[in-house]
């Protein structure tokens, strides 16, 4: 009955995408997920505590230690060029870089000042992408908060049908 009034309000490509269940969803859905990683009250075997059980965990790439580790190094770069003028940062560095080839090359003048001005609107680019990618991760982050206390209902709510 639910389905009825739901469909009405989907486009058709997306009502392809979706196939839905009857009583019998069990061999479906032991086709598409490994009995381990199904929840026991779907007739799964899963019945892991950790974390508050199969629905509650933590699992997910957020949790991989190769993202970890590209967003930890992210961060520390955009640390380092937003420091002070105490340290050195890779703005500095490029601009060290081509203040060298300068002084090697005096004749070469204009096509030095053009050099820097490439760095600095490459390195400009390169900070509105990290702008852009943190209020992304921000809005994922917001995201799986909403997931996740939608399954904490959803448990809720299948622990009272059991009983």
């Amino acid at each position: 009955m639910l389905w009825k009034v739901v469909k009405a309000f989907l486009e058709a490509r997306t009502l392809a995408k979706i196939q839905v269940l009857g009583n019998n969803y069990f061999c479906n859905l032991i086709e598409v997920i490994d009995p381990n990683n199904l929840p026991s009250f779907l007739g799964g075997n899963c019945t892991c505590a950790d974390y508050g059980g199969c629905l509650l965990s933590d699992k997910g790439p957020w949790n991989n230690p190769e993202i970890i580790e590209m967003l930890q190094a992210l961060s520390a770069t955009e640390e380092i060029s937003n420091e002070g003028n105490g340290d050195l940062t890779s703005e500095d560095a490029l601009q060290e870089d081509v203040g060298s080839a300068k002084s090697k090359e005096d004749s070469r003048h204009g096509e030095t000042l053009m050099i820097n001005e490439h760095a600095s609107q490459k390195i400009l680019a390169l900070q509105a992408a990290i702008s852009d990618t943190k209020t992304k991760l921000k809005a994922l982050e917001a995201a799986l908060e909403d997931i996740k206390t939608v399954l904490e209902g959803l448990t809720q709510h299948v622990k009272e049908l059991k009983t």
